[in-house]
């Protein structure tokens, strides 16, 4: 689920890596991180939460790219090991803008691999996520990849993903890391594109867009809107509450108006 950070005027991504508990996850994400790291402070982030360790690299998009004239990141995510708590993959699973499947390679394991990754795909499709919303890679390695590959791409529920296979001297966990971003951006693009061709050119109001349609946000009163957050109150213009407030607001309106009518009288008796 994308985040807007207005303080930064930046759009972050998710892109979250799964796998079996024997898949190496965490040497992934270091993997990443030594051949995408473009400055010393540039690290991992680990988050405890509920048993689970969550681990995050940040990636800053190079060459300048924006979006909805925004600057652009992607938030790596993973939970080394096996998911302890339910609720935490329920939480990426819905937060993320893309995922990649970790296949470990292991022969004698090929047939949970798979039941797995249906189970994450069957996971996805209860929290009405399919194959239209976000992308959906495997990785492995380029020996497995060449025969596991085909299995994949026949993936149940109309998922089709998209198989990178890793060897040495050619594909790296960074170049999958760029397919993936690239790949999100561009439902973003023609989402842009189609935001312009409404007659919505102006960046600031594709941005409440953004909020209305994807945001995470709580429905709040009018009077509890924080001030620091002025698009959630354009969400409210945009998308109006049930009926039933109109019509409240209409008789405080008019309640209002006979009070100020009552004290106009009693002023003129005086």
């Amino acid at each position: 689920m994308v985040e807007i950070k207005l303080e930064r005027q930046e759009i972050l991504f998710r892109i979250l890596y799964v796998g079996r508990k024997e898949s190496t996850k965490f040497a992934v994400m270091r993997a990443i991180q030594d051949q995408l790291k473009s400055k010393a402070g540039d690290h991992l982030l680990v988050l405890h939460a509920g048993g689970d360790r969550v681990v995050s690299f940040r990636h800053d998009l190079e060459n300048g790219q924006r979006l909805y004239d925004l600057g652009l990141a992607f938030d790596l995510l993973t939970i080394p090991g096996e998911m302890k708590t339910p609720a935490n993959e329920e939480l990426l699973l819905r937060a993320a803008d893309a995922i990649v499947w970790l296949d470990d390679g292991d022969p004698s394991g090929a047939d949970e691999c798979f039941s797995q990754c249906e189970r994450v795909l069957d996971r996805l499709t209860s929290l009405r996520r399919g194959p239209d919303d976000l992308p959906f890679f495997v990785q492995g390695y380029d020996d497995a990849m060449r025969v596991a590959g085909r299995r994949y791409r026949r993936m149940p529920g109309g998922w089709r993903p998209v198989v990178r296979g890793l060897r040495e001297g050619g594909l790296t966990a960074a170049d999958v890391v760029r397919d993936v971003e690239a790949a999100v951006l561009e439902r973003y693009r023609v989402w842009e594109q189609e935001m312009r061709s409404r007659g919505m050119p102006h960046h600031i109001r594709i941005r409440d867009r953004i909020y209305e349609k994807i945001c995470l946000t709580t429905d709040y009163t009018d009077d509890e809107i924080p001030a620091v957050e002025p698009e959630m109150r354009l969400i409210k213009a945009m998308s109006p509450p049930a009926g039933r407030h109109f019509t409240f607001r209409w008789v405080v309106g008019a309640l209002l108006l006979l009070l100020a009518a009552a004290a106009a009288a009693v002023s003129v008796y005086l």
